[in-house]
């Protein structure tokens, strides 16, 4: 048995748990507090006026990010640039 292989058996599936590991939390703040959301909660987000609002569950939130860096973080989950001012959840 070689040790090397085994050895590099075993990083190799650490490396595969770690990046199933991976969560992507949304950060909005609403009246001077930070909220986290979990992708899949959130409903739609659309830019007015150069503003992101995150909308959950009939509320909205402000983000400090761009559209194009949600629709990055958001690409595994399920949402889709439908609009240069909308990105919507597919799954809700």
């Amino acid at each position: 048995m070689d040790i090397r292989d085994s050895e590099e058996d075993k990083q190799e599936v650490q490396k595969q748990d770690e990046a199933n590991i991976i969560l992507q939390k949304i950060s909005t703040k609403r009246n001077d507090k930070v909220v986290l959301f979990n992708p899949p909660e959130i409903d739609f987000i659309e830019s007015i006026e150069g503003s992101i609002l995150v909308h959950v569950g009939g509320e909205n939130y402000s983000c400090g990010l761009t559209l194009t860096e949600l629709e990055q973080r958001l690409l595994n989950f399920g949402f889709y640039r439908c609009h240069r001012s909308y990105i919507v959840n597919l799954q809700s």
